[in-house]
């Protein structure tokens, strides 16, 4: 949250920020967190901030014994980080109109105070919307290259993060750095589990359940879960995917089947360990097909799968629970509509568009507080602009912005819901929320592979080449059969540091026929790394593309949000090429 430098808060002004976040729905129903930040606060306005340790808030608030030592005993810096996520979470939410701010600074228990800074003026802006018109170059897919980020406002960042160590922007910067950390955990994979004998295998999507239980799976931050299209593809019935995951690098896989019973569903799943083909641990589930037990199975098995590998797991089994209400639907038909969404973004068509959107609005008729489900719609209405799949009449990122938004009312300590209201604010090109909900996203779960690469391109975009890059690589480890737009990023770092070879590397492999921007990239980098000879294919669907328009390369490329510097160098490249272009 940005906070006015040097701005003078009165003890008034800090009792009152006091009294709205404890009767917070964040605070008011933890005693424990009340008390600390209410103690944390009386003591700084007391003038004894200097005073205020981890050995002393364990005695006075958490009742620990004299001899208690913060070194061995974590309670003091565990309650912290939740303090300091609820109070993100309110002042993201119900407090983000209040004028002062109570920050506790990670490294210190001491809290600052200081005046919310006026946020950017967006009443009556239009968002800058690109609607595909027949006849034009822009009319060619773009295929996979910005499946994650509205290209057409990521320029709109430059001005928020120039530099990130500059105040609030330092902890932006820190977000970004933490998530860019490899997980050092068991390495698992999980396979898609045979559907037998479903009612309606159409609806009950094993790659859905797979999606979701690597998204269970990456809350356990200490585990390196293959991202689910890395394993979607691998038959886990036939004969050899313990071989296809080996090849991964996975040293441990997940497999399981669904099972029609009368008046139920049977789950059975079992961990298996590649070196020695032991079966750690396998149990079969046996519910009725209400969604909110197939969602407590999965839970479940997460937790289960966890404990096998002997990772704490009991708090994060708890902060599930917790949210069971908000991500676990009544109805089977509405969770199974956000497994149809997952499936649309492993395999994006506009049918598949189509049928996603009217089941998730159909599922939020029946149940307007299903979180995910909201969060899902925003990303659906975000890809009427990004590809132009079945537009609705009006503005398709202000119904994004306020489907998104619904979700974080309903669920506010969801990543996947933070993820999705963060791309949904940059489509709207408001730079500010777009980076907190980024950084709240990342903070909450920075494993999600998908994610780290659409804000590592972001942060390419924007000059930010050293935020954005470890984000985009920890996205490739995460998940080794990416798509090919994760390379753009890469191509383009080299390709600006005069690393032409490097750049020809990425760039051979982002390259699609149809994604205008990987065509630009792959011409340059060979024209300037000399291999001119096997340029000329793809030199001719940028002739083809641009022949009634010199200035359509350039215009493309301010158009994907390319900063000015790598644009002219591209275009030198293009030159070098032959290709003829406006002087």
């Amino acid at each position: 949250m940005g906070l006015v430098q040097d701005s003078v808060v009165t003890t008034a002004e800090v009792a009152g920020a006091l009294r709205r976040l404890l009767a917070s729905k964040q605070l008011a129903g933890s005693q424990r967190l009340s008390q600390f930040l209410s103690y944390i606060v009386e003591e700084t306005l007391a003038g004894r901030g200097d005073q205020i340790k981890g050995y002393a808030i364990g005695l006075e608030v958490f009742d620990r014994p004299d001899d208690f030592d913060p070194e061995t005993d974590a309670i003091v810096r565990v309650q912290a980080g939740r303090l300091r996520s609820a109070m993100q979470t309110y002042y993201l939410t119900e407090g983000q109109d209040d004028p002062v701010v109570i920050d506790v600074p990670k490294g210190s228990y001491v809290p600052v105070f200081g005046k919310r800074s006026p946020p950017a003026d967006i009443k009556g802006e239009q968002p800058r919307i690109i609607q595909p018109q027949p006849g034009k170059w822009w009319r060619r897919p773009t295929s996979l290259a910005f499946g994650v980020l509205s290209v057409a406002v990521l320029a709109a960042l430059l001005a928020a993060i120039l530099d990130f160590r500059d105040g609030d922007n330092h902890a932006v910067a820190v977000a970004f750095e933490d998530a860019s950390i490899v997980p050092t955990g068991p390495k698992i994979a999980v396979l898609p589990f045979e559907s037998i004998g479903t009612s309606d295998q159409a609806l009950l999507s094993t790659i859905g359940i797979t999606i979701q239980l690597v998204s269970d799976l990456t809350s356990f931050k200490n585990l390196f879960v293959l991202a689910p299209n890395a394993t979607i593809a691998i038959d886990g019935t036939s004969d050899a995917p313990l071989s296809a995951v080996r090849q991964l690098g996975a040293e441990y896989v997940v497999t399981g089947s669904l099972q029609d019973y009368e008046g139920g569903l049977r789950v059975i799943a079992q961990l298996v360990e590649l070196e020695s083909d032991q079966i750690l641990w396998s149990e079969s589930f046996d519910r009725t097909t209400l969604s909110v037990n197939l969602v407590e199975v999965l839970d479940e098995i997460s937790g289960r799968i966890a404990n096998a590998l002997g990772q704490p797991y009991g708090g994060v089994i708890e902060r599930l629970e917790s949210q069971q209400l908000s991500r676990r639907p009544e109805r089977l038909t509405s969770f199974l509509c956000v497994l149809r969404f997952h499936e649309y973004t492993a395999f994006k068509t506009p049918q598949k568009h189509l049928e996603a959107r009217d089941c998730l609005l159909d599922a939020l008729e029946v149940e307007p507080n299903y979180a995910r489900a909201w969060a899902a719609l925003s990303w659906i209405y975000g890809d009427e602009v990004r590809y132009g799949f079945n537009a609705l009449p009006g503005d398709a990122t202000q119904r994004a912005i306020e489907a998104a938004r619904t979700a974080i009312r309903i669920d506010p300590s969801d990543s996947f819901n933070h993820g999705y209201v963060a791309i949904a604010y940059l489509d709207r090109r408001n730079e500010k929320l777009f980076l907190e909900h980024a950084k709240r996203a990342l903070e909450l779960n920075p494993n999600d592979a998908s994610m780290l690469a659409g804000m590592g391109w972001g942060l390419c975009l924007t000059g930010n080449w050293d935020a954005g890059v470890p984000l985009v690589e920890k996205a490739r480890e995460l998940n080794p059969t990416h798509l090919p737009w994760y390379r753009a990023p890469l191509a383009l770092n080299h390709y600006r540091l005069g690393e032409y070879d490097e750049a020809l590397d990425h760039a051979t492999a982002y390259y699609q026929p149809d994604s205008l921007l990987s065509v630009i990239i792959l011409v340059a980098s060979r024209a300037q790394a000399g291999s001119l000879d096997q340029a000329a294919p793809a030199l001719d669907v940028l002739r083809s593309s641009f022949a009634d328009d010199p200035a359509g390369p350039r215009s493309l490329l301010q158009l994907w949000g390319i900063p000015e510097p790598l644009i002219e160098q591209l275009i030198q490249g293009l030159r070098k090429a032959g290709l003829q272009m406006e002087t």
